[in-house]
């Protein structure tokens, strides 16, 4: 029964943590956590650049991970969402944006009684897009109005193509960090979201990354390019023709 339950909370664990991209983090030692979370903060800080610098003057809202906040919350995940917070307000303090806040959507009662239960596709790299109740996302838009740009560690909802703060002329633009592109409708849809300024940025995970034990470059353009791959509309194309693969 004991080892039944450590299984099933290892799972817990890794299907809410692959949700913020920290899939082959769990079981590192602390060296390689303390790894995992200064590069998490590095990318977002990339990430929140290069979104800032197409979404001039917009309030910025990070979208974070659920099961990292309120009552009971893990705090692997929670310190994994500050990190990432970190790394935004660091952009913003260089950039002179303006930070609303952090927000969660909200998560549909079975995710919450019990995420290992909640169905998911094969392959799905982001399964909290499949955990929130429909209408969720479109609710954080009605809560923070004043945030045109949404930085969002977990993804897209499965529920995009109904999800107004997508659809809808006037929507926040989104900035992504390590989508699952099928949601988004693959390459075709992510350069059709492109074009309509609803996407402004994303990063990628980079084929062929080192380990994360490896140690990290001293510089830091060079310890993100090794490890991910930002895109931009302008970029968008020139990513697609080298690597088709992560667009399929």
């Amino acid at each position: 029964m004991r080892m039944t339950m450590v299984i099933r909370r290892r799972r817990w664990l890794w299907l809410v943590g692959v949700g913020l991209g920290l899939g082959g983090v769990w079981g590192c030692g602390p060296r390689e956590s303390r790894l995992s979370g200064a590069r998490r903060a590095l990318v977002l800080e990339r990430l929140t650049l290069a979104a800032v610098e197409r979404a001039t003057g917009e309030g910025v809202l990070v979208i974070g991970n659920p099961f990292a906040h309120g009552s009971g919350a893990n705090g692997g995940l929670r310190e994994a969402d500050d990190e990432a917070v970190d790394g935004v307000k660091r952009a913003l303090e260089r950039v002179g944006g303006r930070y609303v806040g952090l927000a969660v959507p909200r998560l549909r009662e079975e995710a919450r009684r019990d995420p290992t239960q909640v169905a998911l596709p094969p392959g799905a790299s982001t399964p909290l897009s499949f955990m929130t109740e429909a209408g969720a996302w479109d609710g954080l838009r009605a809560a923070h109005p004043d945030a045109g740009l949404w930085i969002s560690l977990i993804g897209v909802p499965a529920d995009l193509a109904t999800t107004r703060a997508w659809t809808e002329a006037g929507g926040p633009r989104w900035a992504l960090y390590l989508p699952d592109l099928r949601l988004l409708g693959g390459g075709d849809g992510v350069g059709e979201a492109f074009r309509s300024g609803r996407l402004v940025a994303m990063v990628l995970a980079r084929p062929g990354a080192p380990p994360e034990s490896e140690p990290m470059k001293a510089d830091a353009g060079e310890e993100f390019d090794r490890r991910h791959i930002l895109v931009t509309a302008d970029r968008f194309e020139a990513v697609r023709l080298e690597w088709p693969g992560l667009f399929e």
